[in-house]
């Protein structure tokens, strides 16, 4: 075999593997955010996937996949948007998305929910690890609109941002009014 066959192999050897990885990282998260929507009792159409990249084109279903990037990080970053409403298919309804970034470890999946965000540690398939990453989600959502009005009315008027946001770095939720 010549060097330039070595060479070819190796190329193709890190594409496969490139691609395994990814495979791998999507399969985990489609197990993830299924898992997500049988906690919290959500219809499938409620749930979207949006890239945090580029711009987003208007009435475009992005794919999981479509969604990833795979950043300097290491790891994965997508958006993960619930849609909420008071009554189904009226308006008002509002999109709240996170960010989410995974990883593969040698063992588990490192999940987070943005750059400065805890760290969870899931198996595959472990559903007791993922409880704990679906009821902080929960919690945050139901925190933002129990007591985010409250926040922000609080708020000095010279520091007041718009929106709800509780934190003055990166807010978790960001909300899009339909």
């Amino acid at each position: 075999m010549s060097r330039f066959d070595q060479l070819c192999k190796a190329y193709s050897k890190a594409r496969k593997n490139y691609f395994d990885y990814r495979e791998d990282c999507t399969a985990f998260t489609a197990w993830l955010m299924s898992g997500l929507l049988t906690y919290l009792d959500c219809p499938a159409d409620q749930l979207r996937y949006f890239p945090l990249k580029g711009e987003l084109r208007p009435g475009h279903t992005y794919t999981l996949m479509g969604a990833m990037d795979l950043e300097e990080d290491t790891y994965w970053h997508f958006g993960v948007g619930l849609t909420l409403y008071e009554k189904k298919d009226k308006t008002p309804q509002e999109t709240v998305v996170f960010e989410f970034m995974i990883k593969r470890n040698e063992k588990s999946y490192t999940v987070k929910m943005d750059t400065g965000g805890h760290e969870y540690h899931i198996g595959n398939e472990d559903m007791s690890a993922a409880h704990k990453l679906y009821e902080a989600i929960f919690d945050e959502i139901r925190d933002s609109y129990t007591a985010g009005l409250q926040h922000f009315l609080e708020q000095d008027e010279t520091a007041r941002k718009i929106g709800f946001c509780q934190d003055e770095k990166k807010p978790k939720i960001k909300p899009d009014v339909k």
